[in-house]
């Protein structure tokens, strides 16, 4: 997994060069590691790659036994109200 791909709020890179779907997996593996919390909230852009590289975060996630809620291809806003409307969220507290 290049290091490059990891920014100070976000993941970016080329698809298929610079993050595959092994590397998102990884990754949603290693979150769920650090995160306490038993539910998780995954929401998409409009992007092709998107769908398979959501996908393979949420298989990362459930090999780790957490809870996936996939509300889909939303705007950032809309997928953090719904985590904060059901409780999945008390914010980054900064």
């Amino acid at each position: 997994m290049k290091s490059s791909i990891f920014r100070a709020y976000d993941i970016r890179g080329i698809y298929g060069q610079d993050i595959t779907e092994k590397d998102m997996e990884t990754i949603g593996n290693s979150l769920a590691r650090v995160l306490e919390e038993d539910k998780v909230v995954i929401a998409r852009d409009p992007r092709l790659s998107s769908d398979d590289l959501s996908k393979a975060l949420i298989s990362g996630f459930i090999k780790t036994g957490k809870n996936v809620v996939d509300v889909g291809m939303v705007p950032l806003g809309v997928g953090s109200l719904y985590a904060w409307k059901r409780k999945l969220w008390q914010g980054c507290g900064c």
